[in-house]
């Protein structure tokens, strides 16, 4: 039997590239721990019954939530790299940066225009 030259390179880069498949596949992967401020509003409850029953460690998560008491020290510590996220309330973090910096939202439909003089 004969096999021409592009068959056989087919093969051989298809067993190959199933060996690094099954190697990485046996190598645990260490997991970088995601960092997660809140606080203690009661719709968070469910973040914390996610950790209570290992549902983040099923889905290949490293989830370390940090507690605040509050709202503005939690957004601070993200912003400055801290943590990774936040979980806030949506118009919290949007008033927070519009009051800081008024120009950079000024765009936004849902705020009115900012006067440029106060």
């Amino acid at each position: 039997m004969k096999y021409s030259l592009k068959k056989l390179l087919g093969f051989g880069l298809i067993l190959i590239l199933t060996a690094i498949a099954l190697i990485s596949l046996r190598s645990k992967q260490v997991l970088q721990p995601l960092i997660v401020g809140m606080n203690d509003w009661p719709g968070y409850s469910v973040i914390l019954y996610a950790e209570s029953k290992g549902l983040f460690t099923k889905r290949g998560l490293d989830v370390k939530l940090v507690h605040f008491e509050e709202q503005n020290d939690n957004l601070r510590a993200t912003m400055r790299g801290y943590q990774d996220a936040s979980f806030a309330p949506y118009p919290r973090p949007c008033n927070w940066i519009f009051l800081k910096t008024p120009q950079s939202l000024s765009w936004l439909p849902m705020f009115p225009p900012v006067p440029t003089a106060l």
